[in-house]
C-alpha cells in the first residue's frame, strides 16, 4: 500500500475493524419474533432461525464472537433466507481478525438479500482496509444505489474514489454529499483531502476548518487542516493547528510529524527536532520521522555555528 493512500483509509481500517454495521443489534432484523432456546425443538424453522440470532446478538454483545458465530450459523442452518444472520456472521469475523471469512459472510448475505445495505457497507469497508480499492468502489456504489439520499454512503464512496486516484469523481461525490448534510463533519473532511490531493490548496483549507467547526475533536481533521495550512505556506496556522492536534492525542504520530515538518519549513529546527523526537518515541520504527530528524539536527547544527 503506498503512503499516498493512507490519508484516505486510515479512517476506513479503524471503522471496519470496531464500528462495524450490525454487530450491536438488540433485536432480530425485520420484526421477526425470537422464540427462546427452550423452544427451539417445536418451533418452526424461522422461529428457530430468530432464536439462535437472538442467543448470537447476545453473545457479541459480550465479547464472544466465535459463540456468536456458532448460534448466527445455526440460524443460517435453520432459515436460509436470514439475511441479517449471514450478516452478523462477517461482523464477528471482523472482530476476531478474519476478513477473507468476514467477506465471504457478507457475500452469502447479499445473494441471500441484494437489497440489504449493511453487508454491502461492511463489505466495502473491508475491501478498502485491505486495499482493494476497484471492489471498494463497486461496494460503496451498490449502497448508493440502495440509498441516494444517505449522505454517509457518498462520504464512503467519495473515499474509495479519492484512494483510487479518481481525484474528480471523488470530488463531484463527495460535493453531493455535502448537499445532501451540510453539517457532516466526515463529508467535508473528506472533500478537504479530495481538494488538497488536486492541488486546490484553498478549497482544501476551506472544507477542512469547516470539518473541525463541526467536529473539534477529530484529529484527523486537525492533522489534515494543518497539511493543508502548510501546502500554502500559512506556517503560522499550520503549527498552532498541528499543536491543537497533539494536544488532543498526545499518542498521534502522525500529529507529532507534521508538527516537526511545519516547523522545519518554519525554520523552527529546535521545535522540529522535538516534534521528531516526540514521535519517535511513540514508535521508534517511524523512518520518516527518522530521516526527517536527521535533517533537522543538521540545520539545527548549522544555525548554532558562529
Amino acid at each position: 500500500m503506498t503512503r499516498r493512500l493512507r490519508p484516505w483509509i486510515h479512517v476506513a481500517i479503524v471503522v471496519a475493524v470496531s464500528m462495524c454495521v450490525g454487530c450491536d443489534r438488540v433485536a432480530p432484523d425485520g420484526g421477526r419474533s425470537a422464540a427462546t432456546p427452550a423452544a427451539t425443538r417445536d418451533a418452526s424453522p424461522e422461529q428457530a432461525a430468530d432464536a439462535h440470532y437472538a442467543q448470537g446478538l447476545a453473545q457479541q454483545s459480550k465479547g464472544r464472537w466465535a459463540a456468536a458465530i456458532a448460534e448466527f450459523e445455526k440460524a443460517v442452518e435453520a432459515d436460509a433466507s436470514h439475511a441479517q444472520a449471514l450478516n452478523n456472521i462477517g461482523t464477528s469475523y471482523q472482530r476476531l481478525g478474519e476478513p477473507r471469512q468476514a467477506m465471504f459472510a457478507y457475500a452469502r448475505a447479499l445473494e441471500v438479500d441484494p437489497t440489504l445495505v449493511e453487508p454491502r457497507h461492511n463489505l466495502g469497508m473491508m475491501r478498502l482496509g485491505l486495499g482493494d480499492l476497484a471492489g471498494a468502489v463497486e461496494a460503496f456504489q451498490g449502497v448508493v444505489d440502495l440509498r441516494p439520499d444517505m449522505a454517509a454512503a457518498r462520504v464512503d464512496l467519495g473515499r474509495a474514489l479519492g484512494a483510487a486516484g479518481r481525484l474528480d469523481e471523488a470530488i463531484s461525490t463527495l460535493r453531493h454529499a455535502t448537499t445532501l448534510d451540510e453539517s457532516n463533519p466526515e463529508a467535508r473532511y473528506a472533500l478537504g483531502v479530495a481538494y488538497r490531493h488536486k492541488g486546490l490548496g484553498q478549497a482544501a483549507v476551506a472544507e477542512l476548518e469547516l470539518a473541525v467547526t463541526l467536529d473539534p475533536s477529530q484529529v484527523a481533521s486537525r492533522i489534515a487542516l494543518g497539511q493543508a495550512y502548510r501546502d500554502t505556506e500559512n506556517l503560522d496556522a499550520a503549527i498552532d493547528e498541528l499543536e491543537r492536534a497533539t494536544a488532543i492525542d498526545p499518542r498521534r504520530t502522525q500529529a507529532h510529524h507534521e508538527l516537526g515538518l511545519a516547523r522545519t519549513q518554519a525554520g523552527d529546527y529546535l521545535g522540529a527536532v522535538e516534534a521528531f523526537r516526540d514521535a519517535l518515541a511513540i514508535n521508534p520504527s517511524l523512518s520518516a520521522s527518522a530521516n526527517a530528524l536527521q535533517v533537522a539536527e543538521a540545520r539545527l547544527a548549522r544555525q548554532a555555528r558562529p
